[in-house]
């Protein structure tokens, strides 16, 4: 039998085992970029959901603010207690939303500020003689903080 060498045998098994390894290392790459684009994707995803739901909460605290500030009588406590706690969840989506994308968090706490800003005005101008809100809170910090959040979003999804 003829003598082969070490170094061919060791050569030759060498390039057997990298031939058969190639396949599953090709494809372990593509499958952990797949996995880093899907991660990204859901981020991304779960990032435009928390800014819809910031700027639905937005939307119905000003519809809720405004709603209670037309109404008078009875109940009127129990109104501004779902002003407040309205603003307490624009809050809590602003935390989330600064969670998901630091980028947007400051603009975020804006809105959150504002909301907080007028729903402690329309509580402060509640008077208990009338049952009314009078006057009503000043909207235009809490609507020009949902506009930047809004414009600052949308410049963002387009990035």
């Amino acid at each position: 039998m003829p003598e082969v060498s070490i170094y061919v045998a060791i050569i030759t098994a060498g390039a057997g085992v990298l031939g058969g390894a190639t396949p599953q290392v090709a494809t372990l790459i593509r499958d952990s970029r797949q996995d880093k684009r899907d991660r990204h994707e859901r981020r991304a995803d779960a990032t435009r959901q928390a800014c819809l739901e910031l700027l639905h909460a937005a939307g119905d605290f000003r519809t809720d603010v405004a709603n209670t500030c037309h109404s008078h009588g009875d109940g009127m406590e129990a109104r501004l207690e779902g002003v407040r706690a309205a603003a307490e969840t624009i809050a809590l989506h602003a935390v989330s939303v600064g969670l998901m994308d630091p980028k947007l968090s400051a603009s975020a706490e804006g809105v959150a500020t504002a909301a907080e800003a007028v729903a402690v005005t329309a509580v402060n101008n509640f008077d208990t003689r009338v049952k009314a809100v009078t006057p009503e809170p000043n909207y235009s910090e809490f609507d020009a903080a949902v506009a930047a959040f809004r414009r600052i979003v949308m410049a963002a999804a387009r990035a």
